[in-house]
């Protein structure tokens, strides 16, 4: 396995249930999801540790229901590994002595709970299986009720995302406090056919709506990222989307039938190839951040919700400081700084005590008027305020 601070190892494709852009459940219903060797498995654990990481996620399938995945957490956690995360879908941390048993092996766990929808009706609709949505909500409340911390993904498809809006009512009050949402990969699908890809790929600007809606009922200091929707569809979550992340070695399970695992690879690097981006595209602002859209999603739908978000000339630029510099003479240890940021683009920076706000001309940011948007960079919520307060 390759040198990373982060290794994610599947334990096998073996799953309870049948979501409709996964292969595991769908080998697991051809009954082709063959149990691997935990000898195999200790294998990876040990390299993994031995090239230096210290972080290790545990995928499934369903990781919790392969037989001797207990042992591996334990075996991991003498390693020496730093954190665990168990990547669930919940179906059996709530019950029996599981739990338990995991946190019996003294590791530091982030329960990571695979919720395919923000309600009942959506998650079922997504994993095609009755009553795991009530699993999974016992099972994060299990986790919770002992202190432990987890964090929630979603795979973003037809059947679910118009459910996003409901993800503040359920995480907030259970403290959760970062969730995950990735647009659908359709070379994961269990069926490649465009048929089969138009039943579960929805078009990225319906998806907007429900974000804007679901980030509006969101407390500012809930964290939320949306992975692979292109920046030019919903410019104001910009600080919300990646199409990138920390370097991650993955091994997964063969999809051959055969009771093995693949060379690892890199996630992130591998969720990026095989992207399109139009010529127009070098004229966004978010053009060195973003990949583009994967060709499926334009054989579908076409590219003419992709329109590049403009960057404001030097002119411009520098009459925006102007216009902002006497607000902010109000707050004497306020310093304004114009600088480039990591993709090369000048923006102008405010600076007060140790937090640093980015203020922008266009609509993307954590607040947005009808002049600016203000987005922090580091640093106090409060200080933001102070900001934005003394700006209006």
């Amino acid at each position: 396995m390759g040198e990373s601070a982060r290794v994610e190892l599947q334990v096998g494709h073996l799953c309870n249930n049948r979501c409709v852009f996964c292969i595991s459940g769908h080998l697991t219903h051809l009954r082709q999801a063959p149990l691997i060797a935990d000898e195999l498995l200790k294998q990876q654990i040990d390299g993994a540790y031995a090239n230096g990481a210290r972080h290790l996620t545990f995928l499934g399938g369903e990781p919790t229901i392969q037989p001797g995945f207990v042992e591996l957490v334990r075996y991991a956690a003498k390693r020496g590994f730093e954190q665990i995360v168990v990547f669930s879908n919940g179906s059996r941390l709530h019950r029996g002595d599981l739990l338990e048993r995991l946190l019996d092996t003294g590791a530091h766990f982030e329960f990571r709970f695979s919720f395919q929808g923000g309600n009942a009706e959506a998650h079922e609709r997504t994993t095609r299986r009755k009553g795991s949505f009530a699993q999974l909500v016992s099972s994060l409340d299990a986790v919770r009720a002992q202190q432990q911390a987890a964090t929630v993904n979603m795979c973003v498809v037809r059947q679910n995302f118009e459910s996003v809006t409901d993800f503040p009512a359920l995480l907030v009050p259970r403290g959760v406090t970062h969730l995950h949402l990735d647009m659908i990969h359709p070379d994961d699908t269990p069926d490649p056919r465009p048929a089969a890809l138009a039943d579960v790929i929805p078009r990225y600007g319906e998806v907007a709506r429900a974000l804007r809606a679901m980030a509006s009922s969101m407390p500012d200091d809930f964290r939320f990222n949306i992975g692979n929707l292109p920046f030019c569809i919903a410019p104001e979550l910009a600080p919300h989307i990646h199409h990138g992340g920390q370097p991650t070695q993955t091994a997964t399970a063969a999809v051959s039938g055969e009771p093995g695992l693949n060379e690892a690879w890199n996630k992130y690097e591998h969720k990026q190839k095989n992207k399109l981006k139009l010529p127009s595209c070098a004229e966004c602002q978010f053009d060195v951040r973003c990949s583009g859209i994967f060709p499926q999603y334009a054989e579908l739908y076409g590219t003419e919700e992709l329109v590049p978000v403009r960057t404001p000339g030097a002119a411009a630029t520098q009459s925006f400081e102007a216009s902002l510099a006497d607000c902010l003479s109000q707050l004497p240890r306020c310093r304004l700084q114009m600088v480039t940021d990591g993709q090369g683009a000048s923006r102008l920076l405010a600076r007060l005590g140790g937090s640093e706000v980015w203020l922008d001309p266009g609509g993307t940011g954590h607040a947005i008027s009808d002049r600016f948007s203000l987005s922090l960079r580091r640093g106090a919520f409060a200080d933001a305020k102070l900001v934005w307060d003394a700006l209006l």
